[in-house]
């Protein structure tokens, strides 16, 4: 499968039929994903696409094997574009559909970034541990909720209890 050669490319590559691969099991899609983060792999053309088609398996997984591979994922050199593959698949509805609210939602004008975009771009600037990724992650997951035009743009009055309110569920939805 020339495998050696995948690896020096730093490529990811299913081995043979990429959706046949992730209908065994539906934890793969995660893991591509962790292996984006941690080993900073690209993913192979059919290998991608196959990801983005089935999708959709991943919501089967037990949430257990979701979190313990998102934990990884999280803390890995490469979140920022792990995230982004998570976001860009449809992987991220099944892991924290919440931060998907975000997408699109325009802050004030010192932020260029959307919601969305600020979370991840957050959450890859805090060291790597997990506690500090996810605060990173989560900090403005309240923000979509609720806001207001002001004199320096958008702002969210009452985003930061609303994200700490949804933070335990989506952790304990992780487990």
């Amino acid at each position: 499968w020339d495998g050696r050669a995948d690896l020096k490319r730093r490529l990811l590559r299913a081995v043979g039929d990429p959706a046949r691969r992730f209908r065994e099991d539906g934890l793969r899609l995660l893991r591509a994903a962790r292996f984006v983060s941690q080993l900073s792999f690209q993913l192979e053309e059919k290998t991608l696409s196959a990801l983005k088609a089935e999708a959709g398996r991943l919501a089967l997984v037990a949430a257990e094997r979701r979190g313990a591979e998102f934990a990884l994922l999280i803390t890995g050199p490469n979140v920022r574009a792990a995230l982004d593959l998570l976001v860009e698949s449809g992987l991220m509805r099944s892991v924290v559909p919440e931060l998907l609210a975000g997408q699109g939602v325009r802050q004030s004008r010192l932020h260029p970034d959307d919601v969305l975009g600020h979370n991840i771009k957050t959450c890859s600037l805090t060291p790597p541990q997990l506690e500090l990724r996810l605060a990173g992650l989560l900090h403005d997951v309240g923000k979509p909720e609720r806001w207001e035009e002001g004199p320096y743009g958008r702002f969210f009055p009452g985003h930061a209890a609303r994200s700490a309110a949804l933070v335990p569920v989506i952790l304990r939805r992780l487990r």
